[in-house]
Formats: C-alpha cells, sequence, structure tokens
C-alpha cells in the first residue's frame, strides 16, 4: 500500500511539473490591451465600418479587429490588441453609386441586389498610412482617427 501511495505522489509531482511548462505561450498568457475609440469622417461619425489592427515593426500577435457603429469601436476580440506598433485600417460601405447591380454570378449577392463599394480613401485601408502605438503597461487604450475625404482638384 505504501509503494502505491508514494508511486501516486510521485506521479503527481511529475505532472505538476510538466505542466509549469508547458501553455507558456498559449494566447491566454499573451499581453493584450482593450482598445477603444471613435472614427470620424469629415469631422462626423462614421456610420459604421470596420478597423483593423495589424502588428507591423517587430510587434508579434495576431491581427485584431471590431466593428464600428456610430463611429464607435472597441477592440475585445481575442482579449484585445497586442502592445506595439501596429498599421491600422479602416473600412466603410455604401451602396455604389453608379446604380450597379449584382447578377445570377456575383459572389455574395442576390441577382438584381444592389452592389457596394469601398468609399474611403486608400489611404484608409489597403493603402494605409494610419499607425497606432499601443502601451504594454495599461489594460485599456483610447485611440481616435479623425478621416477626411479626398478633395477632387
Amino acid at each position: 500500500m505504501c509503494l502505491t501511495r508514494n508511486s501516486f505522489m510521485l506521479a503527481v509531482l511529475c505532472g505538476a511539473g510538466a505542466l509549469s511548462f508547458c501553455g507558456c505561450d498559449s494566447a491566454s498568457d499573451r499581453t493584450v490591451v482593450r482598445v477603444s475609440g471613435t472614427v470620424t469622417l469629415d469631422g462626423q461619425p462614421l456610420p459604421e465600418g470596420q478597423i483593423r489592427f495589424v502588428p507591423i515593426e517587430g510587434t508579434s500577435g495576431p491581427t485584431s479587429g471590431a466593428t464600428i457603429q456610430q463611429g464607435d469601436y472597441r477592440v475585445t476580440n481575442r482579449g484585445g490588441v497586442p502592445p506595439g506598433q501596429h498599421r491600422v485600417e479602416i473600412r466603410a460601405l455604401r451602396p455604389n453609386q453608379q446604380g450597379h447591380k449584382a447578377s445570377d454570378t456575383t459572389p455574395g449577392y442576390e441577382a438584381g441586389e444592389l452592389l457596394h463599394e469601398q468609399y474611403l480613401p486608400a489611404r484608409y485601408n489597403s493603402a494605409s498610412e494610419l499607425t497606432a502605438s499601443v502601451p504594454a503597461d495599461v489594460r485599456r487604450f483610447e485611440q481616435d482617427f479623425e478621416l477626411r475625404q479626398e478633395v477632387a482638384p
């Protein structure tokens, strides 16, 4: 009986030691910051859209993002945004201004449905010039973005 008890205790101690080495790089151990703020376009809240924080310059971690509603966003998916430098992409869609409609073969649309278009300048999304530096020593961080439409010459 004593041998069984000692074997059991040895197995428990070995298991606890092994567990202490596991999960050191798990998502739950990463430091993240809950980032929130506002997005305005020409001084008005962006009605709706998407915001993404893409790690750059040696910042590790996944891309984080959130929806924008009435100018407000709050990144809480995956716990938030990894600290460090990020390129920020902001997208917003609206029904296209030319009245183009989907055909039977247009992916993601019903036939005859009005097609949508990205209406923010590329410098805010596909060729984004926006950046954010998320500090590591806070749990919450506020970052606002003021966007301007390009004015035709």
